[in-house]
């Protein structure tokens, strides 16, 4: 007899409507758990052996190096270094400040938005910065705050506004500041989309409904908005917490070597002393940044376990349910944030592409109010090899992205829809994974590739970037398989019968745009990396961001070329992300949709 589909079928569940002849077997109608497993066993291998097995050696050396036996001194000699410490206390304002100030102020912008006309341009402008390497963040910052007035224009505008010389702007007493502005400048376009898409998605009959029979408009927060807004807030702070761990291109170009003492975090610290006299120390602090991370990202994840599914996003249409426009006094303070936002989000990139258009000796000695040229690019592209790098840098950043996605997307598809006994013990290990530092398993997966003969080698590079790269792309990935409908793998089932043994290609259509979004943002990561380069890069490989970094040497008196330069290595991101951002919103979408309970529901 046929059995009715229940809110969510297992493959066994959607093969009984199919076969109703005979016993039912279990191992006739559905995969065995063991199949769920195999699809895991790829990326199994590669983050156990290359980034867990690391991370576990990095514990075990923060409790053995130094000691006779298990101790706990390292722990306690690295908090007793003032300069460890405040890299410590630092880290740690960074992992809680910054993702509530992005979340704040992202659900703000997304709101005010909402109730103005054309705001789009603005969604558009906050964007962009999050496809740029950091590290040319980091140059346009570092434009800005020059301390040259010329140059400068932090610095020339506090020199009027005060009526005497500005003091330094990345002296030791403004680096924090000066970090963390150029950080929210990135990132702070993410939490205004994915806030902008969500709120568009709820349909305004269910706002009536519930202000109909309440009357009230706090009902509406409390019984609609709350249960969707807390998720997407959990979701955009444990990405948060996640990217200011990554850091470190930031610190190392924005900052000058005397001032950077006063900005320095973990991720700096660890990379500076990870070795020699110091390595169980700096062990130590790598275990704790280990414990900040996975807290900084695990714990906003449980908000996901409640049972709720969010009203489907349709990404393709921007006003869908526009809540009335402002009117009077709030219209126009409404549109005065929106215009201050613009022009505030326009200005570093303005800046640096304004500081490109000048050679290196008029940049130098007139400033910006020099003559234009475009002899710096000439200077950049003119640069022996600097165009294969561009070329070389890309087909490698291509590779990686393939291959990352060959890796997650079955480990994603096993976990989100085949669900075997023990995901949501698979998923915490996969999400913490995710949030684990090269500079803290650098010299355990140094040792890891030395006894494989790989160290120092191309091939060394590849699975440095795939161990990376793999736990978070899964973790994205996985909403997108977790979101999928019984009714669609029905279907799938239906017309592809070999969807009981994996994702057939009814599956892949479904997810096929969540896959290139999740291999757009692997390629702009590896594009953008510099410290996997730096730690790892062969020397026949010269990825493109190592060669920025190595120009930035000469910034007093070359920023011409060095702005040039980074102009050109952030074009291919900027591209890339802008024309699949539509995707890129459905794949983190789904993210917050997906089905993240630790344990299965009942069927």
């Amino acid at each position: 007899m046929t059995t009715a589909p229940t809110p969510r079928m297992r493959p066994v569940d959607r093969l009984l409507v199919l076969d109703d002849v005979g016993p039912t077997r279990r191992d006739r109608i559905r995969p065995e758990t063991r199949r769920a497993y195999l699809y895991l066993a790829p990326a199994t291998l590669v983050v156990g052996g290359l980034l867990v097995w690391p991370a576990i050696r990095t514990v075990v050396d923060s409790l053995t190096i130094g000691c006779r036996g298990v101790c706990l001194g390292n722990f306690t000699d690295a908090w007793s270094d003032p300069l460890a410490r405040r890299a410590l206390l630092r880290t740690l304002a960074w992992a809680v400040a910054l993702p509530v100030v992005l979340t704040a102020v992202g659900y703000l912008l997304a709101v005010v938005s909402r109730r103005v006309r054309r705001a789009g341009v603005l969604t558009v402008l906050l964007v962009a910065p999050m496809a740029l390497p950091m590290l040319a963040t980091a140059v346009a910052f570092r434009l800005l705050y020059d301390p040259d007035p010329s140059r400068g224009l932090v610095t020339a505008l506090t020199g009027r506004v005060i009526g005497s010389d500005a003091p330094q702007a990345l002296g030791p007493g403004l680096v924090t500041f000066a970090m963390m502005s150029a950080f929210v400048w990135a990132y702070l376009g993410l939490s205004v989309v994915v806030f902008r898409r969500v709120l568009d998605a709820i349909p305004s009959q269910q706002v009536s409904m519930i202000m109909a029979e309440t009357g009230r408009r706090r009902e509406v927060y409390r019984w609609l908005y709350w249960p969707i807004l807390r998720r997407v807030a959990a979701l955009l702070v444990g990405l948060a917490g996640l990217f200011s761990a990554r850091s470190f291109d930031l610190l190392l170009a924005l900052v000058p070597g005397s001032s950077q003492p006063a900005g320095e975090v973990l991720a700096l610290h660890v990379w500076r002393y990870g070795a020699g006299p110091t390595a169980g120390p700096a062990a130590a602090l790598s275990v704790l940044w280990f414990a900040v991370l996975a807290l900084t990202v695990v714990l906003p994840l449980i908000s996901f376990r409640a049972q709720w599914r969010m009203p489907p996003v349709d990404v393709t249409v921007w006003d869908r349910h526009l809540p009335a426009r402002y009117s009077g006094l709030r219209h126009r303070l409404a549109q005065a944030l929106c215009v201050a936002a613009i022009v505030l989000w326009l200005i570093p990139a303005a800046l640096l592409v304004f500081a490109s258009l000048h050679a290196d000796a008029t940049l130098a000695t007139d400033g910006l109010s020099g003559a234009l040229s475009l002899a710096s690019f000439g200077q950049v592209l003119g640069a022996g090899g600097m165009l294969g790098n561009y070329l070389g840098t890309g087909l490698f950043a291509l590779l990686v992205a393939v291959l990352v996605v060959a890796f997650a997307g079955p480990a994603a598809y096993a976990l989100g829809w085949l669900r075997p006994p023990g995901r949501g013990a698979l998923l915490t290990v996969v999400v913490v994974c995710a949030t684990v530092p090269v500079q803290a398993i650098t010299m355990p997966l140094v040792q890891t590739l030395g006894t494989a003969r790989l160290s120092g080698t191309g091939q060394a590079f590849v699975l440095a970037h795939l161990a990376l790269g793999i736990p978070l792309t899964t973790a994205l990935l996985y909403g997108a398989f977790g979101s999928l409908s019984p009714e669609q793998m029905r279907q799938a089932a239906i017309h592809h019968g070999a969807e009981a043994a994996g994702p057939g290609r009814a599956t892949l259509m479904q997810v096929g745009p969540n896959l290139f979004a999740a291999g757009v943002l692997q390629f702009v990561q590896v594009w953008n990396d510099v410290a996997v380069g730096l730690l790892f890069a062969p020397p026949q490989l010269s990825p493109i961001g190592l060669s920025l970094l190595g120009q930035l040497r000469y910034y007093t008196t070359g920023s011409g070329h060095v702005a040039a330069a980074t102009v050109l290595f952030s074009v291919v991101p900027l591209v890339a992300v802008m024309a699949a951002r539509k995707q890129i919103v459905r794949l983190l979408m789904a993210g917050v949709s997906g089905n993240w309970q630790a344990k299965p529901t009942k069927r």
